[in-house]
């Protein structure tokens, strides 16, 4: 019993110290610095909004809110997609499926991965193996990828192992009917967006912006690019240089504000970090967000992801009524 009471006495403060640090890390200032749509209340992992619906998480289990901060679908999942299409991938018992704005079942819960549809279009993993399916959860063509993404503007990315050396990691992107559009695989590819992809070439080591028929799109190579958002896409011309934010003809629009930014914009407005903390810029490199939050999420139907106390609450994008 003497030990025992002795094992209470040191877990007691270490427990308490561990709860004191979990959910008191910020200063009452940082939540009263903007003004909150839905209130800082929901667990979850990067949690955003798309087609109206936001997935966030309570007590290990993921559910649904709307843009009033309204439970819809209950906390009952593993793990959750966003909706997309109006159908949303949630995971179960081990098992992925897709259920409906209702919380409805669509789509049974059979699948080991399964990404977001586009265009009627959702890639899936089942018996080990990569396929995509239609809405009718049909299989329309199977294959021997390590991954496919979700479809893009009629594109997916893939992955596989080079033939003759399947050490080795090749990217490519594949139609909606499974061809390979690109003659060789990549080293890395961003996501097909706004007409074309970032590329990085085994042989050089750079990036090029390529179209669906892999031509060049910008008569140059990158060190570093990222994909198009907005209108922009974050590059570095050489190595060590810094980051800028050309448009799609190769021209410079903006400056990053570090040497290296990895943000893109997104509805108006980018990420950027001061210190320890993230905060909003316009592409005219003013402050619209103060640079308080220690997480942050990207602007998504117009609704932003700020996190204070380790809880996740949203605010409407301030440039919304300006877009």
């Amino acid at each position: 019993l003497a030990q025992l009471a002795m094992l209470l006495i040191i877990i007691i403060p270490i427990f308490g110290s561990i709860m004191g640090s979990i959910h008191d890390t910020d200063p009452d200032w940082v939540k009263d610095s903007v003004v909150w749509t839905i209130e800082p209340d929901y667990g979850g992992v990067w949690p955003t909004f798309n087609e109206g619906l936001a997935t966030v998480e309570e007590w290990g289990k993921v559910g649904f809110i709307d843009k009033e901060g309204t439970v819809v679908i209950p906390f009952r999942y593993r793990k959750a997609n966003n909706f997309s299409e109006g159908l949303a991938a949630v995971k179960q018992k081990g098992k992925w499926g897709y259920i409906d704005k209702a919380g409805n079942e669509v789509l049974p819960f059979v699948y080991e991965e399964a990404m977001a549809f586009s265009d009627g279009l959702a890639p899936v993993k089942i018996g080990g193996a990569w396929s995509v399916i239609n809405r009718d959860s049909e299989v329309l063509f199977e294959t021997d990828f390590e991954r496919i993404d979700p479809y893009s503007e009629g594109v997916a990315r893939v992955v596989y192992r080079d033939e003759k050396d399947m050490r080795i990691e090749k990217q490519n992107i594949i139609d909606e009917a499974g061809r390979l559009l690109f003659k060789k695989g990549y080293v890395q590819l961003g996501q097909f967006s706004e007409g074309c992809i970032p590329a990085m070439e085994e042989e050089t080591g750079l990036f090029y912006f390529l179209d669906k028929n892999e031509e060049k799109v910008i008569d140059r190579s990158f060190a570093f690019a990222d994909s198009f958002s907005g209108g922009m896409a974050a590059v570095a011309f050489d190595h060590g240089s810094k980051t800028v934010y050309i448009d799609h003809r190769g021209d410079v629009i903006s400056t990053g504000e570090n040497d290296f930014s990895p943000f893109r914009y997104h509805e108006g407005l980018v990420r950027f970090k001061e210190g320890e903390r993230f905060g909003f810029r316009d592409i005219n490199g003013n402050v619209v967000i103060p640079p308080n939050f220690l997480l942050a999420t990207d602007s998504s139907d117009g609704m932003i992801g700020l996190q204070v106390d380790r809880r996740w609450g949203f605010i409407e994008n301030p440039l919304l009524g300006e877009l």
